[in-house]
């Protein structure tokens, strides 16, 4: 028993205790950086690393193994870590919460294209004359969604999942619609959108 809990369970232990304590601190530590955005996520960062370095470089110069209070310091970080992510994302979830709440809701008509592959599920649309909110789903990869005769009409996705939104005015006629990207019109992502 002594031998299978010595040389299998606990060398087994390590490895595993250290990934998911990399996964830990590296989920933590991005929701913090996520809710601190752009330029404060940068000093954030670097500060951190430069913590890594000097914590890593003082614990490599001691002749002894780590004391108690090294131990106990290393624990309150994770733990400091830990508590900031999960505030980190309170925060997120709060400011979405917030944005739905301010976006304003369109009254009038809306319009679904979705791309795939190479190509669109609506071929041909119709819609009545005036403001439409025209939306843009993406299930495949990166397109762009441009009306011929709309000047400054443009939507672009960028991968499986995303969505773009815009309110136009449409006038009278027959329009087409297509993906500008080279080579993507021609490959089939073209259709025709009736206002009537």
């Amino acid at each position: 028993m002594h031998y299978t809990r010595d040389r299998i369970l606990i060398p087994a232990l390590f490895p595993l205790t250290a990934a998911v304590t990399i996964a830990a601190v590296a989920l933590n530590f991005s929701r913090v950086l996520i809710v601190a955005g752009k330029n404060p996520a940068v000093v954030v960062g670097i500060s951190a690393a430069a913590g890594v370095l000097a914590g890593a470089t003082y614990l490599s110069r001691r002749s002894r193994a780590m004391t108690a209070g090294v131990t106990l310091a290393v624990f309150g970080l994770g733990m400091a870590l830990s508590v900031s992510g999960m505030v980190a994302l309170g925060i997120e979830e709060e400011r979405e919460e917030s944005h739905a709440a301010s976006a304003p809701v369109f009254e009038g008509t809306t319009l679904t294209v979705t791309a795939f592959d190479i190509g669109f599920r609506e071929k041909e649309l119709s819609v009545a004359a005036g403001e439409t909110q025209v939306r843009y789903v993406d299930e495949g990869s990166l397109h762009t969604l441009v009306i011929e005769g709309v000047p400054g009409f443009k939507l672009e996705v960028g991968k499986k999942g995303d969505s773009d939104q815009k309110i136009v005015a449409l006038k009278p006629g027959v329009l087409t619609y297509f993906c500008d990207i080279p080579g993507h019109r021609g490959a089939g992502m073209e259709g025709t959108l009736t206002v009537q």
